[in-house]
């Protein structure tokens, strides 16, 4: 019985225009997917991109926009505005914020204050200022990618990347249905998206978006072999000819040529992907690519630097985050440094400076590849140093900025790993040194035990840091904003998150750092389930941890935000002994944080371990203190918006008049701009489906199986029953009048085949607008009568 409905339900099916549009849809939808998760995988530090609501929206967008009447420029504003919006709220992150806003509006109650009723809006004006701070934060940090691309640094921005190829993405979309609904031209439609992915994966040498390029491939040939049946479909329906019998075989040939393209391409090696690759290296090469890296595309190294074999060193080139452990209190080391003085016990006041602004961390090892489990050392040469021998001959004499410590170091443990704070500049004994590039050490190690060691630490104030910017060394970039492949996007999300509002990498890694400072700190934690991503686990399941799951996460979500950063593992401060002026360091002070690179200031420390203080910046004295310390005597402010709102003092029924008013004022257009980019047959239908809908309304039973005329005839009777005052008899021959030409213009184009000109739908609509109003006026006004 099936088999033999089968070919029934393929000739209704194909016989249907709506059908094979659909189809055509669903196909485009896939394609631009396609296209848009290629791109992710090629575009290194991008925000996460919703590609395939991307590609629905942008799609559904162009397919409306091409059966509207609409020229091409009237097309691309409504293509940019929608565009804009979408991007805004989903890659921009003002969803939240926005709903955070509606949340308020509707859970703000009104209150009786002596016998009149207010609204509270401190929610509603605190939900506003929130709003208001992640826009302006999102539309300075394009400014700044803007200025800066203009210059000579490189800004990776991942929020501004991802609403740069988000943006693209969607006009993509957009001119593929236009290209195909309009023109009914699938090459056309799908070749910019196609040839941009190929660009992309070809510039970066990658094969990873090959996968998503044989895709595109298959469904461009189902589309064209799709739109060529549709065609030689009406040629034949207009010949008389009737060719239905081969339906069934074509669309089985179509499949099957689809699956041997992809195949064969999978397999020809005629075609070489590195040859390619070469040539557009080739082509590149004499040119400026700043722009490209500033997009995200970054070219894959031909391979990666070697790992040290540790020859010499006792020092680990891995670390692996595993299950907490306590510390023994054995003395691993003391410490001396020259001129050090502790500040008073006593005294100290909010605000105070000590004598030495230095936090002393003694740093062991510094980490950059991040494997999702761990963490490992990149090194590009490994040296040998005689004592005394600087170990950065160029740098004669420290900046300002800098400070100079000598400090003398004895070891107890067995051990060869050079510990110091701040960067190693020289050492009295012979030593072994790695080096990551040119300018930057991975670690340093001596068979002394004892040793004196001179090394600087950046004295940056936050004025500076703020005003750092995003110059980033080709090396900082390329070493220290490393992800895996397979990060979890909700990590990326909470990154972009976390910072959206802040407008400079300094606040950003300052909100990062207060962030995880807000989880417990515990020892009794057990290590990431296999398979499981280090900073994931600790933000979404566990929840609180060591210092290796602090600053694991902050680097991952600073990385992810866009800031290079590198996991530093030594030891905390330990005890300061005045009696021998020396620090005592204990294995229970081994210690892992954070060092973020800022241009002209170097590595400064972050401690995002909730157990360990917190890091005191310091200020120019020049400069207005804003952050860490507030004045004794607070300055005169500026009344804020909520003080604002509070001083109105607005009646709540003036609210919620002016509210329902605007709400009607961006309602009532709509349903007359959504008509008008229908197509003058498809509006008439839809404006018929709505009368029959309020024939409902009106008592009359049984509407929709009345024809257009008895339709129209029960509706006039139902009406004339209203009679009254001469406004009202004038409302009703005007109701009357306009039913009659809709229903006159309904029926020409249904039955005798004349589609409506472009001014009779426009007056069509016209029509109905007025035709709602009188009715739903005249039904309000007998049902307030009665």
């Amino acid at each position: 019985m099936s088999a033999a409905r089968s070919p029934g339900f393929m000739r209704r099916l194909v016989h249907r225009q709506d059908e094979v549009a659909l189809i055509q849809f669903v196909l485009l939808v896939l394609a631009l997917t396609s296209i848009g998760n290629g791109l992710a995988e090629v575009i290194s530090g991008i925000a996460p991109i919703p590609t395939f609501l991307f590609a629905l929206l942008g799609t559904f967008t162009g397919w409306q926009l091409a059966r509207s009447r609409w020229n091409a420029w009237r097309s691309a504003g409504i293509t940019i505005l929608c565009g804009v919006v979408v991007l805004l709220l989903t890659v921009g992150r003002l969803a939240a914020a926005l709903w955070a806003l509606v949340a308020a509006i509707f859970v703000t109650r009104p209150r009786l204050l002596q016998g009149r009723l207010f609204v509270d809006m401190s929610r509603i004006a605190a939900a506003w200022g929130g709003l208001g701070e992640t826009l302006g934060g999102l539309l300075a940090r394009l400014a700044g990618w803007f200025q800066h691309v203009g210059g000579r640094s490189v800004p990776g921005d991942p929020l501004v990347i991802g609403l740069l190829w988000g943006f693209a993405l969607w006009l993509l979309a957009v001119w593929a249905a236009w290209m195909l609904r309009r023109r009914s031209a699938p090459l056309p439609a799908l070749l910019p998206g196609t040839a941009l992915l190929a660009w992309a994966s070809f510039y970066i040498n990658s094969r990873q978006s090959l996968p998503a390029l044989l895709l595109v491939g298959a469904e461009l040939v189902a589309l064209q072999v799709i739109q060529n049946y549709h065609s030689a479909r009406r040629h034949w329906q207009a010949a008389g000819l009737e060719r239905v019998e081969v339906e069934p075989g074509l669309a089985a040939s179509a499949f099957g040529l689809s699956v041997v393209l992809v195949i064969v391409g999978a397999l020809t090696p005629s075609i070489s992907i590195k040859k390619m690759a070469d040539s557009i290296d080739r082509m590149f090469e004499s040119r400026d690519n700043r722009l490209a890296e500033s997009l995200g595309l970054q070219p894959t190294p031909q391979g990666r630097s070697g790992q040290a074999d540790g020859a010499g060193s006792s020092a680990s080139n891995d670390h692996t985050v595993g299950a907490g452990q306590n510390l023994a209190g054995a003395v691993v080391m003391t410490i001396a440094v020259d001129g050090y003085k502790p500040p008073p016990r006593e005294g100290i006041t909010i605000g105070e400076v000590p004598e030495s602004p230095v936090r002393y961390y003694w740093r062991g090892r510094t980490f950059d590849h991040y494997t999702g489990r761990g963490w490992t050392v990149t090194t590009n040469r490994t040296a040998g140093l005689v004592a005394g021998q600087p170990l950065h001959p160029g740098r004669q004499a420290l900046p300002g900025d800098f400070q100079l410590v000598t400090q003398h170091v004895t070891r107890y443990l067995q051990g060869q790993e050079i510990l110091v704070t701040g960067e190693l500049l020289a050492l009295d004994q012979p030593a072994t040194v790695t080096w990551r590039s040119p300018d930057d050490l991975a670690g340093a190690s001596t068979l002394s035990a004892v040793y004196t060691a001179e090394s600087h630490v950046p004295l940056a104030t936050v004025e500076t840091l703020h005003q750092a910017g995003l110059d980033y060394p080709q090396e900082i970039r390329q070493y220290y904003l490393q992800l895996p492949d397979d990060l979890p996007a909700r990590v990326r999300n909470l990154a972009l998150d976390i910072t959206i509002k802040e407008t400079d990498p300094y606040d950003q890694a300052a909100a990062i750092e207060a962030y995880l400072r807000q989880y417990p700190y515990a020892l009794d934690v057990p290590a990431p389930p296999a398979g499981r991503e280090v900073a994931d686990f600790f933000l979404f399941d566990l929840q609180q941890g060591y210092c290796d799951y602090y600053a694991t996460t902050m680097v991952v979500l600073a990385r992810a935000a866009g800031i290079p950063a590198r996991l530093v593992v030594g030891y905390s401060r330990g005890a300061y002994d005045e009696a021998d002026g020396t620090f005592l360091v204990r294995l229970r002070d081994a210690h892992a944080w954070v060092e973020v690179y800022f241009p002209g200031s170097g590595w400064i420390e972050f401690e995002p371990t909730a157990s360990q203080p917190g890091i005191t910046r310091l200020h120019d004295p020049s400069a207005p203190v804003e952050a860490d310390f507030p004045p004794a005597v607070p300055a005169p402010q500026r009344p804020s918006a909520l003080a604002l709102w509070r001083r109105l003092d607005i009646p709540s029924g003036w609210l919620a008049a002016a509210g329902i008013a605007l709400l009607l004022a961006l309602l009532i257009p709509l349903d007359g701009w959504l008509l008008h980019l229908q197509r003058s047959d498809r509006a008439l239908v839809i404006i018929q489906r709505r009368l029959y809908r309020l024939g409902h309304r009106w008592d009359l039973a049984r509407a929709g199986a009345l024809t257009p005329d008895e339709f129209n005839g029960a509706l006039a009777a139902r009406l004339e029953t209203y009679t009254g005052t001469q406004r009202l008899s004038a409302i009703l021959a005007a109701i009357l009048r306009d039913l009659d030409w809709l229903t006159g213009l309904y029926v020409r184009s249904l039955y005798a085949g004349q589609s409506p000109s472009r001014l009779e739908s426009r007056r069509a609509v016209q029509a109905w607008l007025a035709l709602k109003r009188r009715l739903w006026w005249l039904r309000l006004h007998f049902w307030l009568k009665t």
